[in-house]
């Protein structure tokens, strides 16, 4: 239904539209071009408020509000393979201003989504491969830029502002085929909020998001970033990370896994195109490095503290360095070569040339304030000695 009022000193024109029960599945089975994807099933409801303004002393409007409600929705790849399944999406648009690109959502709403994504044998993901375009690409040099197009030339950035944006009990499903040995992994219990985010200018958001895998690890991410000009400054900590599960990326590298667990927090601060790191923790615990047979390094705890990073002044300082408890069992054998090298695969010499502006690159600077070594143990066997 809707409303005009053509002889007003402003023409003034409200439409509101309304849908119910939607089904995606059928659209998108009869759609005009053919989808990448096999929509199963979504219903979508929404209710739409459009306001067409013109006045004499302003540039005609076109103002929009209402609510979009999306459930049920499961997305297949083609050969039926699960890709995407989101139980309710809600979106709520307080106010958009389409001509000035002046928009305002009050809520954004995901409720347990659940993405799989997977990479085959030749290292492609599921998505790229699913989505990448089948055109051609243009083969003919991008045209000139006229003299006086530069900046202002460029499309301004729309004017966006997220009161609340929040995702309830995500889920991400990899699966690396890519791999001699395939790995999978499950993040899981994704609940991200951010409050206030804004592409006005010096606007900044707030943000929380907590995530676990499967393998125990536990990451959460929380404070403040801001869109224009980009700036962040977050408390960032993975507790719980398992190496062993992770061996299948070193496999070509390493005869056998690492064990052990990492557990690190710092604070990260990006303002004016340099990235600082400050207050940062590292815990490496139960290290077991396997040589050959029962020679291995083990290391209770490594711990490093105090750290700060300069990304642009490509410096860092450590606090603290302190090792605690070590073992290393390590044979001179009969070859003349040691355990310890039994850990690595022996792989190919390539020559390779540094480019001349790798070579006079500025080195990182290190710099370690403290170090403490706590009792060792040192077992040493030559297998080449008679004796």
């Amino acid at each position: 239904e809707g409303q005009s009022k053509p002889f007003d000193n402003s023409l003034e024109t409200n439409l509101s539209l309304a849908f119910f029960n939607t089904d995606l599945a059928f659209y998108a089975q009869n759609a005009p071009v053919a989808l990448p994807v096999d929509v199963q099933s979504g219903i979508l409801d929404c209710e739409i408020n459009l306001t067409y303004l013109v006045t004499q002393d302003e540039l005609p409007r076109l103002l929009v509000n209402g609510d979009f409600a999306l459930s049920d929705l499961v997305v297949n790849e083609p050969d039926g393979k699960p890709l995407f399944a989101m139980p309710t999406l809600l979106l709520d648009v307080e106010q958009a201003d389409v001509f000035k690109q002046d928009i305002t959502l009050s809520t954004i709403a995901l409720y347990e989504p659940h993405l799989w994504l997977s990479r085959d044998e030749q290292a492609q993901l599921n998505l790229t491969r699913l989505f990448a375009s089948s055109k051609p690409q243009s083969e003919e040099p991008p045209a000139a830029q006229e003299e006086g197009e530069g900046e202002q030339g460029e499309a301004s950035i729309p004017l966006l502002l997220f009161r609340s944006l929040a995702l309830h009990d995500g889920q991400l499903s990899f699966n690396d085929r890519s791999l001699k040995t395939p790995i999978t992994e499950r993040i899981h219990g994704v609940n991200l909020t951010v409050d206030n985010f804004s592409t006005h200018p010096d606007q900044k958001a707030t943000l929380d998001l907590r995530l676990q895998t499967d393998h125990q690890l536990d990451v959460a991410v929380n404070g403040q970033l801001g869109a224009v000009p980009a700036q962040a400054d977050l408390a960032l900590s993975a507790n719980g990370l398992q190496l062993e599960p992770y061996y299948p990326y070193l496999e070509q590298v390493l005869t056998a896994p690492i064990t052990g667990q990492v557990d690190a927090a710092a604070q990260l601060v990006y303002a004016d195109g340099n990235t600082l790191v400050h207050d940062g923790a590292v815990t490496l615990s139960d290290l077991v490095v396997p040589f050959s047979g029962e020679d291995r390094f083990t290391l209770k705890q490594l711990l490093v503290s105090g750290t700060t990073v300069d990304v642009n002044a490509q410096q860092v300082n450590l606090g603290q360095l302190s090792l605690t408890q070590g073992d290393i069992k390590a044979t001179r054998l009969a070859d003349g070569s040691l355990s310890p090298e039994k850990l690595l695969r022996p792989t190919q010499q390539q020559t390779s040339q540094t480019p001349a502006t790798q070579q006079d690159s500025k080195p990182w600077s290190i710099y370690l304030a403290s170090f403490d070594l706590g009792p060792f143990k040192l077992q040493f066997r030559d297998e080449t000695s008679d004796k």
